[in-house]
């Protein structure tokens, strides 16, 4: 129900801050009870434990996934959530919180969430 209508208002939410935070501090509380973390670990750090992408990376996905098909083009799951993992991935870094030191961690996103191109292999 977060993402419903995703592709109309993705773009739009992306450049204010405030609607970023709000929706981000709404993925925080699932993430923080399925990473069963404190409230004090940080929202990239909480998704991150989850495994749950930012609902930005994931709007904003679905918006480029609508103007894809619409040139007739369908994209594979995987390569949907490789797309994902990466941007995911290009946050991370640039976040200057999480809790985590960038120099010792800095493909942490690859690392916690399973890899695409393994699955897309062992699938025939």
């Amino acid at each position: 129900r977060l993402l419903y209508g995703a592709v109309i208002w993705s773009e739009r939410v992306s450049q204010t801050k405030k609607s970023k935070n709000l929706l981000l501090q709404a993925k925080k509380v699932a993430a923080l009870r399925v990473a069963r973390c404190y409230s004090t670990v940080s929202i990239m750090a909480s998704l991150v434990l989850a495994r749950m992408p930012p609902v930005t990376l994931l709007a904003d996905s679905r918006s480029r996934n609508a103007l894809v098909k619409r040139a007739g083009v369908s994209p594979t799951k995987w390569v949907i959530t490789a797309d994902i993992v990466q941007r995911w991935q290009e946050v991370w870094v640039a976040t200057p919180q999480g809790g985590v030191d960038k120099e010792t961690h800095p493909r942490l996103i690859k690392v916690v969430v399973p890899r695409t191109e393994d699955r897309e292999l062992s699938h025939g």
